[in-house]
């Protein structure tokens, strides 16, 4: 929720989206769309998986939202809602 907040103000700042799956400036309703797909469905996936691969999955989408966070925050992008 926090890269979706500090994307949407990227798109209201003009900047370009880097997300193939979204486009250079997808609008807010597409943002939205968006996160409210991948949210449920990265939490589905890990449900799925069993226990072993489950602590890896999250592992995995944790440290790439943390790198993803944390490089929007150094480029000025605040943490909002």
């Amino acid at each position: 929720m926090i890269d979706w907040a500090q994307t949407r103000q990227a798109m209201r700042q003009g900047w370009e989206e880097k997300n193939p799956l979204l486009g250079d400036h997808p609008s807010s309703r597409a943002l939205t769309t968006y996160n409210l797909l991948v949210l449920p469905t990265v939490a589905g996936v890990g449900a799925a998986l069993p226990s072993r691969w489950r602590t890896w999955w999250y592992v995995f989408v944790t440290a790439v939202e943390a790198a993803s966070i944390t490089g929007n925050a150094r480029l000025g992008l605040h943490v909002g809602f």
